[in-house]
């Protein structure tokens, strides 16, 4: 028997609705749901953001924190305990909080731990965890590129690219920094250089306070600097990516670079005019790591086939006195334009697939693809352990509505014959039904039916 994705032909028109009968010989109907595009690969943009200021800058907040305290104790100055217990407080919270950053590379769960790596290879993938192994890798790699160039081609080979991140708005807040010890340094001086018989308290005194004023902007400048980076790497632990972290347009940068190294069955998801699509398709993983947070961030790789996604539904089908009904082991199959390739889905399948803009959907592919024949049933297709599709069973004929993807459109089954009334704003029309075929209502219009 022919079950070919063989849509139904019209034949019947009329102004308020349109029927189409099915052929008696089909068992099957393909509701067709949208385009479909399969992940075939991916590419890794390996992001770096470089530490090293904000791990200066603490060390150096420290050392000038000391020097205050120093002052203080040299010169009795009581008064100003209180603001030196305060800078320390904030000191060490900022080292509390520096832990949790150095601790997001755990997985958010308790897990055994191995011989060598803290955690777990899939959890990492779970919970958005660069691996350890990869984060050496990445380091090494980045050396490397500073000190020779020609690596880039290998790792172009390997599809993957490396960019520093300029994280803009902490540049800002580093700059603001560097001019900050930058001029306590030059105060640190010209205080060494002056030297006075009889150095004045009040002089003192306003050293003291300009000095804990300084500090306590640096401080908190590394607070905001810190928080900004522990929640980029909770947000990373979540899948999201921050656009701060990678700008659309350096996003865009990059993507031009990878479609100019694929080759011609590959194609990334999203046209550049839609940068902002792609980030939801984006996987990321981040490790904090020496001077360095390492951002590892998957894009995606299309196959440039484009498939059409159908439901699959059964249809009662008559032989004799008895009436017969295929069932399919999966709910969904997608063709390609040709109709000569085709790879089946689940519900579970499904759900893991993400829609985009144009009415396409990507699915990860953890299934066969099969090469059809000239008019190959779906059910000849082979599945593993050589079990077959479909399998035909004796049921007994009821009258069914499906709803179909199209608007307004339902498939029924008759038994042999229904009869239904089509309502509309200018009154009632009586129509009978025979056997399966394909209603479609025109706009206002709705069937008294006890199914609909």
């Amino acid at each position: 028997m022919l079950l070919s994705p063989v849509h139904a032909q019209s034949t019947n028109n009329h102004q308020s609705y349109n029927l189409t009968s099915l052929d008696e010989n089909q068992a099957i109907y393909f509701d067709r749901l949208s385009n479909l595009q399969y992940i075939k690969d991916e590419w890794r943009l390996v992001v770096y953001y470089n530490m090293t200021t904000y791990w200066k800058g603490l060390s150096d907040i420290k050392s000038y924190v000391n020097h205050i305290k120093t002052m203080c104790i040299t010169h009795s100055s009581k008064q100003y305990q209180s603001i030196i217990v305060q800078l320390e407080q904030e000191i060490s919270e900022i080292e509390h909080y520096d832990m949790l950053l150095k601790n997001t590379n755990e997985a958010p769960m308790r897990l055994r731990r191995g011989l060598v790596n803290g955690v777990g290879y899939i959890a990492n993938s779970l919970f958005g965890v660069l691996d350890e192994r990869f984060a050496e890798k990445y380091k090494k790699r980045h050396r490397t590129d500073q000190s020779q160039r020609k690596h880039l081609q290998n790792l172009i080979k390997n599809q993957t690219s490396i960019m520093e991140s300029e994280f803009n708005i902490l540049r800002r807040n580093e700059n603001v920094m560097n001019k900050q010890f930058s001029f306590i340094n030059q105060r640190l001086q010209d205080l060494a250089r002056e030297v006075y018989e009889v150095r004045l308290v009040n002089q003192d005194n306003n050293y003291i306070t300009s000095s804990s004023l300084a500090a306590s902007i640096i401080l908190s400048n590394l607070r905001w600097i810190q928080q900004t980076l522990i929640g980029t790497v909770t947000d990373i632990s979540h899948g999201r990516i921050d656009s701060h972290l990678l700008s659309p347009e350096q996003l865009s940068y990059q993507l031009s670079i990878i479609s100019s190294q694929l080759n011609g069955k590959l194609t990334i998801p999203v046209d550049i005019k839609n940068i902002k699509d792609l980030y939801r398709l984006l996987k990321v993983s981040a490790r904090v790591i020496s001077n360095y947070l390492i951002i590892e961030i998957k894009i995606p790789l299309l196959s440039n086939e484009m498939f059409e996604l159908n439901k699959i539904i059964s249809i009662s089908q008559k032989q004799g006195q008895h009436y017969y009904q295929f069932l399919t082991s999966v709910s969904f199959i997608a063709y390609n334009l040709h109709k000569d390739t085709a790879f089946l889905l689940s519900e579970e399948d499904l759900k893991s697939c993400t829609h985009i803009p144009s009415d396409i959907l990507l699915c990860s592919l953890n299934m066969p693809i099969y090469d059809l024949k000239m008019k190959q049933s779906i059910c000849d297709i082979k599945i593993i352990n050589h079990a077959h599709l479909c399998k035909s069973v004796k049921s007994s004929c009821e009258e069914r509505w499906i709803k179909l993807h199209r608007p307004n459109t339902w498939l029924y089954t008759c038994c042999p014959e229904c009869q239904v009334r089509i309502i509309c704003a200018n009154g009632v029309t009586m129509t009978h039904l025979i056997n399966n075929g394909i209603i479609t209502l025109g706009q206002g219009l709705h069937i008294e039916r006890g199914y609909l």
